[in-house]
């Protein structure tokens, strides 16, 4: 994961901070989450219920997912930080309710 402090045009720093997860993990239990794939089962799965396969998540804090790269896998010791902290705008959703 990289992330960056996001600058003024007059080079006084923000609040706002930019991150970008670099690699995938497929960590989806397929034959227990609910789901039609576009194609192999990577990339792009349309997920109605996702489920975690905790083995090959291996604990990872944060990362994106091998089978829906539009998702954001945040392991709940993190999204707990995040509430601590209270972060604004971001939303936290169970796997078995996220939808994508």
């Amino acid at each position: 994961m990289r992330c960056w402090l996001i600058r003024q045009r007059d080079g006084s720093a923000t609040t706002t901070k930019a991150v970008n997860i670099v690699g995938l993990v497929a960590a989806a239990d397929l034959e227990r989450s609910v789901y039609t794939a576009n194609g192999t089962p990577l990339i792009h799965v349309d997920f109605d219920s996702l489920v975690i396969d905790e083995a090959r998540a291996r604990e990872l804090p944060l990362f994106r997912l091998a089978e829906c790269v539009s998702a954001k896998i945040i392991h709940e010791r993190i999204c707990d930080a995040f509430r601590a902290a209270k972060i604004p705008h971001l939303d936290f959703v169970p796997p078995e309710d996220w939808m994508g």
